[in-house]
């Protein structure tokens, strides 16, 4: 039975996300990732008596056989002395059918079979509560809508009364558009705060009964992109979520079969990479990272791919959180990596952004694409505040609105580098770099003036504070510079001497930063903390560090692992799952490897923390620091690109 700090249920968006925080289906209250309940219940009822399967409630439990979830599927197993039952979630990210991958569309299927041989009369019933649809404890008016078509018998739920993108904040969930079900044989109705599917009785003998049913969400429309209000993408041509709700049951089978296969294929190359305890942390990572995105057009039917930061601060598209996401994104979808570049890309080109040369830490927070509000001179506290913030994107260059104190110059600048270039080198792309090509000049040269040994600056890791001489950071610039020479030369300029510079500051990085017990924290020497950001040399074969400081480096955080995990750095206990994948990848030895990953499957096994899996936690106590359900998690897909 596959155990998770909270198990993936409807995973679709920021917002359409829906999780069960406990071992079993049955054992508390479905919540969205942020913890508000969002109650969804499963009743079972067979030969007249009635069991629940999913959620809290006054019926008794089919008892849990089984649970197991894959890449694109929760599947649990019921049994009784009568029957089995086995239901499952499945979200079709697909990463070949990006239309399919933005429909905000949940299938789900239970399967009833005869355990004794006899006949029995199952019918399946699913109460979804009208809380999905607004936010808070006062509920407004809720009118329900039939939709009976012949092929497919809907119902929408929603506000009468629709503010559509009316706020933006971390821990909140929606409070406008439509809830909708879908079904054939079945009843719908809204009653008692619910939109309940009863599902008509079928009988098992000895042939299994199957139950389908299709939840979706309308949000309308998905990002205020810099004043303009955006449809997710599948919606970006005129296509309804009814017209999807539709063509979904249509392909109902085809899409349950390309999710089996898209599961036995990232499951078996795992396989091989780190074995079993691999498998299990993608499985719980792969529809957590695309749903804490929102796939979008923008006015110019370009796609925009805009994450949130979950728990964290809220802020949308953040780039040292695209970062850490790219791996797996690299891997099967590498044109989202561009839609992640392309809203920061259009901010920092902006009169507001124009006195900096640097790139930009954000771009607005979700679904409010305003421009950077991170550091801004107007930042309300991120966590607590719900409201627009200030359309900086219509502000000229004066006065300035950004704290440089605030800001992640040598950080942010390199992630862009880096993320433009490898999406440019997995996708064969490069219409990013050449459109912006004088942008990235400016980049490229503040990491040569400042990225040799930066100064007290944040980083990604900002929790931890400024820090003086940081030596990973370093390590980031170097590796951005490299990029940015290849850029060059993909669009036919010459980037060697960017590329010769950065194999210079590599051998001094190296003479100043290296060890033989492994490489310190700052250029002062002091400390310890993960080289995460070499993982690119090693992506790319840049030849920059050498395979006798990775060999070197890896073995020495084998004295520092935890029973949960390898620390950040020296600094304290806390660590980061995505970069602890980043050190695995660039391990040459697989006891190295091998003993990261363990670390990373106990915490998930074992943490008490019931949020959907937190990527910074302690790695002693196994409880979660802060964060939860983010987009970085895609970093755990690192090892499937340094094979």
């Amino acid at each position: 039975m596959t155990r998770l700090p909270a198990i993936p249920l409807i995973t679709a968006d920021p917002y359409f996300s829906v999780w069960m925080p406990a071992d079993t289906l049955t054992q508390a209250q479905t919540a969205h990732w942020c913890r508000s309940e969002l109650p969804i219940h499963g009743r079972v009822t067979v030969d007249g008596e009635v069991f629940r399967f999913l959620g809290l409630g006054e019926e008794p439990e089919i008892a849990t056989a089984d649970l197991k979830v894959t890449p694109c599927k929760t599947t649990a197993l019921y049994q009784n002395d009568k029957i089995s039952l086995e239901l499952s979630f499945i979200t079709p990210f697909l990463p070949d059918d990006l239309d399919r991958a933005s429909t905000p569309v949940c299938l789900i299927e239970a399967e009833a079979k005869s355990l004794d041989g006899k006949p029995h009369d199952v019918s399946i019933e699913f109460c979804f509560s009208d809380k999905f649809c607004y936010r808070g404890d006062e509920k407004p008016e809720i009118a329900a809508y039939p939709m009976p078509y012949s092929d497919l018998n809907m119902m929408s739920i929603g506000r009468i009364e629709q503010k559509i993108l009316c706020h933006s904040g971390d821990g909140v969930t929606i409070d406008w558009g439509y809830l909708y079900t879908g079904v054939q044989d079945a009843t719908l109705s809204y009653e008692n705060d619910a939109l309940n599917v009863h599902l008509n009785c079928k009988q098992v003998s000895s042939e299994p009964a199957v139950f389908r049913m299709l939840a979706g969400y309308d949000d309308i429309a998905s990002i205020l992109y810099f004043g303009w209000p955006c449809k997710a993408w599948y919606a970006r041509n005129g296509k309804t979520l009814a017209d999807a709700m539709r063509e979904t049951w249509k392909n109902f089978d085809l899409l349950k079969a390309k999710c089996d296969q898209l599961d036995e294929r990232i499951c078996k190359e795992a396989q091989e990479i780190g074995g079993d305890e691999y498998v299990y942390i993608v499985s719980a990572a792969y529809r957590h990272v695309f749903a804490a995105h929102k796939l979008a057009a923008d006015r110019e039917g370009n796609m925009i791919f805009i994450s949130k930061e979950n728990n964290s601060n809220g802020c949308a598209g953040t780039v040292d959180v695209s970062y850490p996401s790219t791996p797996m994104f690299l891997k099967y979808c590498p044109q989202l990596v561009n839609a992640m570049c392309r809203p920061v890309l259009r901010f920092a080109s902006m009169d507001v952004w124009s006195k900096y040369d640097f790139a930009p830490h954000d771009v607005g927070r979700y679904p409010i694409v305003n421009g950077q509000v991170y550091g801004s001179d107007r930042t309300m506290d991120l966590r607590k505040r719900i409201g627009h913030q200030p359309p900086y994107y219509l502000m000229p260059a004066e006065p300035e609105r950004y704290v440089f104190r605030s800001q992640m110059p040598v950080e942010e600048s390199g992630n862009m580098l880096i993320m433009m270039y490898a999406a440019a080198f997995f996708s064969g792309d490069d219409s990013l770099i050449r459109e912006y090509r004088d942008l990235t000049g400016k980049w490229v040269k503040y990491l040569l003036t400042y990225g040799e040994d930066p100064g007290e600056q944040l980083c990604t890791d900002d929790f931890a504070g400024h820090l003086n001489h940081n030596v990973n950071l370093s390590a980031k610039a170097i590796v951005g510079i490299a990029c940015y020479g290849r850029m060059l030369e993909m669009i036919g300029e010459d980037g060697s001497a960017y590329s010769e510079k950065a194999h210079k500051m590599a051998q001094s990085w190296l003479e100043r930063a290296d060890s033989p017990e492994g490489s310190y924290l700052t250029f002062e020497k002091q400390g310890w903390s993960m080289k995460y950001n070499t993982a690119w040399d090693k992506v790319f074969g840049f030849g920059l560090f050498g395979d006798d400081f990775y060999r070197r480096e890896t073995r020495s955080y084998l004295r520092h692992i935890n029973a949960y995990g390898l620390p950040l750095d020296n600094r304290a206990t806390y660590t980061k799952s995505d970069w602890e994948l980043w050190c695995a990848a660039i391990a040459p030895d697989r006891d190295v490897k091998d003993a990261i990953i363990h670390a990373v499957a106990e915490y998930l096994r074992n943490t008490t923390s019931r949020v959907a899996f937190s990527d910074w936690y302690d790695t002693i106590t196994g409880v979660h620091e802060q964060f939860i359900a983010r987009s970085v998690q895609g970093g755990l897909f690192m090892p499937f690109l340094c094979k």
